[in-house]
C-alpha cells in the first residue's frame, strides 16, 4: 500500500442543507492524520492563549485606577471579539484542507475558490453541519439524512 495514495484518498459528497445542495469531493484522510492534527492543536491553542492574555488584560485595566482606560478597554473588547472569532474558525480550518472541490458560486455565478476566505462568510451553523456530515461519510455513517453522490460508503 503507497501510504500516500490511502492520505490523499478523493470521494464525493453531496451536502444539502436549508433547501441548498452542495457537491463536490474531499479528502477523506488528509486531515485526520497525527501530524496535522498536531499543527491544527497548536493553532488552536495559540488562539486560546491570544483570547485568555487580551481577557487578562482587560481585567487589568478595569481594576486600574487609569482615567484613560475608557479607549484602552474598547480597543481591548474589540481585539477579544476578534480573537474569539479567529479562535472559533481555526477550529473550521479542517474543512477548508479537506474539500478537494465543489460546486459553490458567487452571487454573480461565479465559481467560488474553497479557501479561508469563503469559509468565514458561511454561518457557523452550515460549518457545524458540513463538519459533521464529512466526518459521517469518513467514518462511514451518513448523517442529517444526507448520503454521498454515489449513493454508497466512501
Amino acid at each position: 500500500m503507497k501510504l500516500s495514495n490511502l492520505v490523499n484518498k478523493v470521494a464525493p459528497f453531496k451536502f444539502e442543507y436549508a433547501g441548498e445542495a452542495l457537491e463536490g469531493e474531499f479528502y477523506l484522510f488528509k486531515t485526520t492524520t497525527p501530524q496535522y492534527l498536531k499543527g491544527l492543536t497548536r493553532l488552536t491553542d495559540e488562539c486560546e492563549e491570544k483570547v485568555s492574555g487580551i481577557e487578562e488584560q482587560i481585567k487589568a485595566l478595569q481594576s486600574s485606577d487609569d482615567p484613560q482606560s475608557g479607549p484602552k478597554l474598547a480597543e481591548l473588547q474589540r481585539q477579544k471579539e476578534v480573537a474569539e472569532e479567529e479562535q472559533e474558525r481555526a477550529g473550521y480550518k479542517w474543512l477548508v484542507e479537506a474539500i478537494k472541490s465543489w460546486n459553490a458560486v458567487g452571487d454573480s455565478d461565479e465559481a467560488l475558490p474553497v479557501s479561508q476566505e469563503v469559509f468565514n462568510q458561511l454561518p457557523t451553523p452550515f460549518l457545524l453541519a458540513f463538519g459533521k456530515f464529512l466526518a459521517g461519510l469518513r467514518d462511514g455513517n451518513f448523517t442529517n439524512g444526507a448520503s454521498s453522490s454515489s449513493g454508497s460508503q466512501p
